[in-house]
């Protein structure tokens, strides 16, 4: 595995004038999202990028029929949603999309600290933790808790989101894919004037059919094996991951 600088489109651009020079040993911050400038890029991002896809799709769709049509990791869709549930004044369905969104951007923050500090060991820490939250969630579904499970879940799929990678100059590997089909048509629009693009629309379709794929095996799963059948599935796909990962086949 090795790390990439990740040059936000500010850096390349000249200073503006007057503008102090950062010193070249100036500290810049660790991997993660948003702001960051390393990222963790594995020695096989489209592979990686891909499972991690299929798991969020897999286990959001399984949230979707489990939780009356909330996500675990499609926050846009559950934004939607809580919009029209405090239109309907549903309190309690107003306070389990706010548990949700709130599960989630815990998961993010706990990811991002997790990465900030674990350094070279940054992608088995995340997937380490991410794994036990999913066999946390696994007992607690065997016990009857199933809606306490996958609150551990979207704290999973917001902490997995660090894990993202950059191929071809697109962002995959995210638990949502909103921004995979916006890249997509960006990518389309240049075909012809951009030697880039194409590799950028075929990530960006693959991330795509990812999730979608994803999707449609945990309807299956869920439908065929439970929620608990669902959630030791993803549970054993992040250990091969995390498995992978330790030996650095990924």
């Amino acid at each position: 595995m090795s790390y990439a600088d990740d040059v936000s489109g500010a850096d390349r651009h000249p200073p503006l004038a007057g503008a102090k020079a950062r010193p070249a040993s100036a500290k810049t911050p660790t991997s993660g999202v948003g702001n960051s400038r390393i990222v963790f890029q594995s020695t096989r991002p489209a592979l990686f990028a891909t499972l991690l896809t299929v798991l969020a799709g897999t286990l959001d769709a399984a949230a979707y029929i489990e939780l009356n049509h909330l996500y675990v990791s499609f926050m846009s869709g559950n934004s939607t949603h809580l919009g029209m549930v405090l239109a309907a004044g549903a309190l309690p369905d107003i306070l389990a999309v706010i548990t949700i969104i709130l599960a989630f951007v815990v998961g993010a923050s706990v990811g991002t600290f997790i990465a900030d500090r674990a350094g070279r060991h940054m992608p088995t820490a995340v997937l380490g933790a991410e794994a036990l939250l999913v066999l946390i969630a696994v007992v607690l579904a065997l016990c009857g808790g199933a809606h306490t499970a996958l609150v551990l879940i979207a704290i999973a799929m917001g902490a997995q989101n660090v894990l993202h990678q950059v191929i071809a100059g697109a962002d995959v590997g995210k638990g949502f894919i909103t921004g995979a089909l916006f890249g997509l048509g960006q990518s389309v629009a240049r075909l012809f004037r951009d030697e880039g693009a194409a590799a950028r629309s075929a990530s960006n379709m693959l991330s795509w059919c990812a999730f979608v794929g994803g999707a449609a095996a945990g309807t299956l799963c869920l439908a065929s094996l439970g929620l608990v059948g669902c959630l030791v599935a993803a549970a054993f796909l992040i250990l091969v991951l995390l498995i992978a990962a330790l030996a650095r086949w990924l």
